[in-house]
């Protein structure tokens, strides 16, 4: 298993959201990325959360596009152990980090997984 400090973690997933494409970049709105260590109370109603690799929370922009907004931000959470325990070198990590934050990333724009298959198939 592959373990890196947070700080070099938190490296791989700002290298990630840099490589998300602009268009995509450009449409996020009020949300915060995080990295926790393993899933917490937040991701208590998922089916098995200890498997999970990353989790979106809030309202997706379609969600909002009525022109409802939060006052906070919606969330994108990363799981640096169960992400670290499936790499055995820093770049299958690193494409497993790119591709978790794609996913969620898509969460946030309100893509249904088929339109995610077909504008953004690197990250379904």
């Amino acid at each position: 298993m592959l373990s890196l400090s947070k700080k070099a973690f938190e490296d791989l997933v700002e290298e990630a959201l840099a490589d998300i494409p602009k268009e995509f970049r450009d449409l996020a709105r009020n949300v915060q990325i995080t990295v926790q260590s393993r899933p917490g109370p937040e991701a208590g109603r998922m089916p098995d959360p200890e498997l999970l690799l990353g989790l979106y929370l809030g309202p997706s922009l379609k969600d909002t596009a009525g022109g409802v907004h939060p006052s906070f931000p919606a969330r994108i959470v990363l799981y640096q152990a169960p992400l670290q325990e499936g790499c055995h070198d820093e770049a299958t990590l690193k494409r497993q980090v790119a591709l978790t934050l794609r996913h969620e990333f898509a969460h946030h724009l309100g893509f249904s997984d088929e339109e995610l298959q077909e504008r953004w198939p690197e990250g379904a």
